[in-house]
């Protein structure tokens, strides 16, 4: 069985890495509100929650083993994705950008931990009932 499968969830986790990396490239100079520069760390926050949320959602219940390997697949993306941007001549590389997307990304994976583990119990409760 593959880890993800082409049918189901996939699409929207793969188009939104895509969107993920066409934003990381914008030039910084095109975005005019100094109000959005200081929101940059929430949306790197946010922008890593959503695409190892949508990761995870791919890869369905396979267990701990492929969400801990999501999450470092995501860690690994944020801190390539900074050495990316300085490459590029239109952006610079920021540290803590890739702190705060990392801290998205593991944000996503306690989230996703609780539901399952929630999930789990609340089965066990169930069959238990019925006995």
């Amino acid at each position: 069985m593959p880890i993800i499968s082409l049918r189901g969830p996939l699409w929207p986790a793969v188009l939104w890495s895509i969107i993920v990396v066409i934003l990381l490239t914008v030039p910084t100079s095109s975005l005019h509100s100094s109000d959005i520069l200081e929101w940059d760390k929430v949306v790197h926050f946010g922008l890593f929650f959503v695409m190892t949320w949508l990761w995870l959602v791919a890869a369905g219940h396979r267990g701990r083993g492929v969400s801990i390997l999501i999450l470092v697949a995501a860690i690994a993306f944020a801190f390539a994705s900074e050495w990316y941007q300085h490459l590029l001549p239109i952006r610079s590389m920021d540290i803590y950008d890739a702190l705060a997307d990392s801290a998205g990304s593991v944000a996503a994976w306690v989230v996703w931990a609780f539901f399952l583990w929630r999930d789990r119990n609340a089965d066990r409760g169930d069959s238990r009932k019925r006995t």
